[in-house]
C-alpha cells in the first residue's frame, strides 16, 4: 500500500511538472519583454543609427548616378522607400517610449505598455537588420552618353544606308536577268527602310530633347536600343546576301533536253518491250522489277509530255 502511495504521488508530481512547463512557455514570452524592454530599444537605437548611415551611403550613390543621367534602379527606389517608413516608425516607437506614462500617477511603469512597445522594438530591430542585409554595388543602370550615341547612330545609319544600296543593285540586277528575288531580301528592304525612318526621326528630334535628365536618357536608350536590336542585326544579314535570287533557269534550254530525253526513255523502253516479246515466246516468266520498271516509265512519259505540252501555257 505503501509502494502505491508513493508511486502515485510520484506519478502525479511529473503531472504538475508538465502543466508548469507548458505554462511557462506563454507565461514567459511576455516577461522577457518586460525584463528585456531596455535591452530592445537601445538595440533598436543602435540598428536605426546603422540603418541612417547605410541609407545615407545609398543615397550618396544615386545622387552621384543621377548626375551622370543614369536610370536609378527600381530595387534601389524601393528600398528607399521601405527604409525611410521604418526609419520614421522606429523613431516614433522611440518617442512613444519617452511620453510612456506610468501607473499610479506615474510612481510605477505602466506593464501594458511597456510588454507591447518593447515587443515591436524588438521586431523592429530584427526587420531593420534584414534591410541592413541588402546590399547595392550599383544603384544604376550604365551611363548612357546622348552625343556619343547619336554620333554612332548616324554613323550605323549611314552603314545602313551604303549596305541597302548594294543589296538594291543586285535586286535590280536580278530582275533585269527576269529571276525571282528570295523573300528573306525582300523582307530585309522592307525592315531596312522602316528602321532608317525611325532613326532619322530620333536623329532629327535630338536638338529639341532639352536638359531635362530623364528625357535626354530616354531618348539616348531609344537610339542605343535601335542600333542594338535593329541596325546591328540587319547589317549582319546584309554579309550573307551573296545572292538576291533564285538561280536563272533557262525555259527553252530545259524543255529541248526534256523532250531528248523522253525520246531516249521511248527507245529504251521499246527494246526492253522487244525483249520481254522474246521472252514471253519462249514461255519464260518475265520478273517482277521488270515490270515495275515499264510501269515506272510509262508514269514519267506522261507527266513529261504533259510539262512539254503545257509549255506554252
Amino acid at each position: 500500500m505503501a509502494v502505491e502511495l508513493i508511486g502515485a504521488i510520484a506519478g502525479a508530481g511529473s503531472f504538475v511538472l508538465e502543466a508548469v512547463k507548458c505554462l511557462a512557455a506563454p507565461i514567459g514570452r511576455p516577461f522577457k519583454y518586460l525584463y528585456n524592454y531596455d535591452t530592445n530599444f537601445r538595440n533598436l537605437e543602435k540598428e536605426v543609427r546603422t540603418l541612417k548611415n547605410t541609407r545615407n551611403d545609398v543615397q550618396e550613390k544615386v545622387t552621384d548616378a543621377e548626375v551622370n543621367v543614369e536610370e536609378i534602379k527600381q530595387s534601389v527606389k524601393d528600398w528607399q522607400t521601405t527604409v525611410n517608413n521604418t526609419i520614421t516608425e522606429a523613431e516614433r516607437l522611440i518617442q512613444e517610449k519617452e511620453d510612456n506614462p506610468g501607473c499610479f500617477k506615474g510612481l510605477r511603469p505602466n506593464c501594458i505598455t511597456r510588454y507591447k512597445h518593447s515587443k515591436k522594438a524588438f521586431k523592429l530591430k530584427q526587420d531593420i537588420v534584414l534591410k541592413q542585409e541588402e546590399k547595392f554595388d550599383r544603384v544604376s543602370y550604365p551611363t548612357i552618353l546622348l552625343e556619343k550615341n547619336f554620333d554612332k547612330l548616324r554613323d550605323d545609319v549611314s552603314k545602313l544606308t551604303n549596305a541597302r544600296c548594294k543589296v538594291q543593285r543586285k535586286v535590280e540586277e536580278a530582275k533585269s536577268n527576269e529571276e525571282e528575288i528570295e523573300e528573306d531580301v525582300k523582307k530585309w528592304l522592307e525592315d531596312v527602310d522602316s528602321i532608317i525612318v525611325k532613326a532619322d526621326d530620333l536623329i532629327k528630334n535630338q536638338s529639341s530633347i532639352g536638359t531635362d535628365r530623364k528625357t535626354r536618357y530616354q531618348k539616348s536608350k531609344a537610339a542605343s536600343e535601335l542600333m542594338e536590336d535593329k541596325i546591328d542585326p540587319l547589317l549582319q544579314q546584309e554579309v550573307k546576301f551573296d545572292r538576291v535570287s533564285y538561280p536563272t533557269i533557262p525555259l527553252e534550254k530545259n524543255f529541248d533536253k526534256l523532250r531528248d530525253d523522253v525520246l531516249k526513255l521511248k527507245n529504251a523502253r521499246l527494246k526492253v518491250q522487244c525483249k520481254i516479246t522474246e521472252a514471253k515466246n519462249n514461255v519464260e516468266e518475265i520478273t517482277e522489277d521488270v515490270n515495275k520498271w515499264l510501269e515506272d516509265v510509262d508514269s514519267i512519259i506522261i507527266i513529261a509530255e504533259e510539262l512539254i505540252e503545257n509549255q506554252s501555257n
